[in-house]
């Protein structure tokens, strides 16, 4: 059965293993953003990966040697012994927030409320209310990576969210991290 993974690659490599991978036949996700570079005699939008490091791969466990020996693929993020699979509401969040032309990359929050988009095109995205020079801000993250990227929203759109519960294994590693 097949499962939507992270992998770890190569910074600024994203758009390339992406491109690998779907010759092989996978399906992957790389969110980007937008971001204007000033240069002496120009402005120029440049594309960048919102989670540097890091492609969203869809595939079964037992395919994943043909991940791992393809060229910036680091590793499959897993406890040491198996890759974890990424929990279907964090890539349907991601999938579905990264689309907007509003989203940023951001540090990730361990604390704060976490919250569900009840209404508007984001409806049933799940993350946590942020204030950004006095704007409203929805952070989603990926709890795996220990990372997130933020969209603008209207706070009266969220509605509290009860997320389930963080699986033991992971729980402990948190734990011993600390």
């Amino acid at each position: 059965m097949s499962h939507w993974f992270v992998l770890h690659v190569n910074v600024r490599s994203e758009v390339l293993v992406t491109s690998l991978l779907e010759q092989k036949g996978f399906e992957c996700f790389t969110p980007m953003f937008a971001q204007s570079r000033i240069y002496s005699d120009r402005v120029k939008n440049v594309k960048k990966a919102l989670f540097p490091g890091y492609v969203f791969c869809h595939f079964a466990p037992h395919d994943s040697r043909h991940i791992v020996i393809t060229p910036a693929v680091k590793s499959i993020l897993g406890d040491g012994r198996e890759p974890i699979p990424l929990p279907e509401h964090e890539i349907n969040s991601l999938r579905c927030a990264s689309s907007s032309q509003t989203a940023l990359p951001e540090k990730y929050l361990e604390v704060g409320e976490r919250v569900r988009v009840q209404t508007g095109l984001f409806s049933g995205v799940e993350g946590f209310l942020i204030s950004r020079k006095g704007r409203d801000r929805l952070v989603v993250s990926v709890d795996l990576i220990r990372s997130s990227f933020s969209i603008e929203l209207d706070s009266r759109q969220l509605e509290p969210a009860v997320f389930p519960p963080m699986p033991s294994r992971l729980l402990s590693e948190t734990a011993l991290s600390r």
